[in-house]
């Protein structure tokens, strides 16, 4: 009889065994328990990502033993759960692989389980719920910032709504300096992936130290803009018989700016607007490397969300070819994985739409098919290629090309 290791419940390593089972289940790990408990702080697609993470990085710590020995019995358990769960084969395929007998496969299945349960287990009792409080003396304004930045969820923002927040909030201090305050969005589906809260408190105060250095009079508008992959919030500022260089400086000086800024990953770029105008640029970063996979057959969105797992990028995959240019031209990923062979709107048609409208041309596109025509997938503007089902090694490599 297996004697329980002290502390780790019953109920968790039945958690386990459910998390592996709908590992690549978007639905299911959204109320999975054992993934919030695995990633408390974040939320949406971000917490499954993080948990799947981890998940696979504490199944790769019973790799002890070379993958190729599969006479050991570390090893074995390893590729028991890499086989059954990461690779998602068949039970009379593990079992193939790995020469075992059905009674071993379950006994070893369990014992694997069973040990990654109380790495797991270790993992979250070690993790503390919230960050040990500071010493007085040495709280600063950077500390602060980066505290807040650490506990703020990344979420998906409408920057034309965000913008509306923002003169709400400044809108008072700014009539007391007679100062208007304009929005001027082109486009208001602009979405990002960003922390919030601390993009807030970084627009807020920038605007501040510029009220203080027009004292009174003039006018702000603020604006969002999309340049190929890249986001940006603006404010055009305009102010009464007063030097506008003066506001660069003052912002290029101040160390507040430099921390709220550093900290979600922005940067600060000043440009002069005619005829006496200046515009302060907010450049924004790309917090996740989105892949957009459009494909009808939802096995191989899975494929490539396993490829993916433990690289850099985020995998989002979307069945219907109409649905995908919507979505491309929201998402603005940093690279399409596109099926030809869809019904109704197919890939050729999907391809063209995107390759054709100025707010997605940018994107790299790489055809994915079971027809060998990469001549003809080139000639009607795609990027790449690859013949349907791609290795793994060769999907990165491609993916880490269409980024140069």
């Amino acid at each position: 009889m297996k004697t329980e290791e002290p502390g780790v419940p019953e109920s968790f390593e039945q958690e386990v065994r459910e998390c592996l089972a709908h590992l690549y289940d978007f639905t299911a790990m959204q109320s999975d328990p054992l993934v919030h408990k695995l990633a408390p702080h974040l939320s949406g697609l971000e917490r499954i990502q993080t948990a799947r993470k981890i998940l696979v990085e504490t199944i790769e710590r019973l790799n002890e033993a070379e993958r190729a020995n599969l006479q050991s019995r570390q090893s074995r358990l390893y590729n028991i759960l890499l086989l059954r769960y990461i690779e998602e084969h068949s039970t009379p395929t593990v079992l193939q692989q790995l020469a075992l007998s059905e009674r071993q496969y379950y006994r070893e299945l369990q014992r694997a389980i069973w040990i990654l349960s109380q790495l797991l287990w270790e993992r979250i009792a070690q993790t503390p719920s919230s960050p040990e409080p500071a010493h007085l003396d040495s709280i600063s304004v950077q500390s602060e910032i980066e505290r807040a930045y650490q506990l703020a969820s990344t979420v998906e923002t409408n920057l034309a709504t965000f913008i509306a927040t923002v003169m709400h909030s400044i809108g008072p201090l700014a009539e007391q300096h007679q100062v208007a305050i304009q929005s001027d969005v082109a486009d208001p589906a602009i979405i990002v992936n960003i922390p919030q809260a601390s993009l807030k408190q970084a627009v807020l105060y920038i605007i501040n130290e510029i009220l203080k250095v027009m004292r009174t009079g003039g006018e702000i508008i603020l604006g969002a803009s999309r340049i190929k992959a890249e986001t940006q919030i603006s404010l055009m500022v305009a102010a009464n018989d007063y030097d506008l260089a003066a506001i660069q400086t003052s912002l290029e000086a101040d160390k507040t700016v430099e921390y709220l800024v550093g900290a979600v990953g922005a940067k600060l770029l000043f440009e002069q607007a005619e005829p006496d105008g200046l515009i302060v640029h907010l450049r924004l970063p790309h917090y996740q490397k989105n892949i957009l996979v459009i494909d009808d057959n939802p096995d191989f969105i899975a494929l490539v969300e396993r490829y993916l797992t433990n690289s850099s990028y985020t995998v989002l995959g979307i069945q219907d070819g109409f649905e995908g240019i919507q979505l491309s031209q929201k998402l603005q990923p940093l690279a399409i994985i596109l099926d030809v062979m869809m019904p109704e709107y197919d890939g050729w048609d999907v391809l063209q739409h995107l390759k054709n409208h100025p707010d997605t041309q940018h994107i790299p596109i790489l055809v994915c098919s079971v027809l060998d025509i990469p001549e003809l997938a080139l000639s009607l503007g795609a990027d790449n290629y690859l013949k349907k089902p791609p290795g793994r090694v060769d999907l990165l490599t491609i993916l880490a090309q269409l980024e140069l």
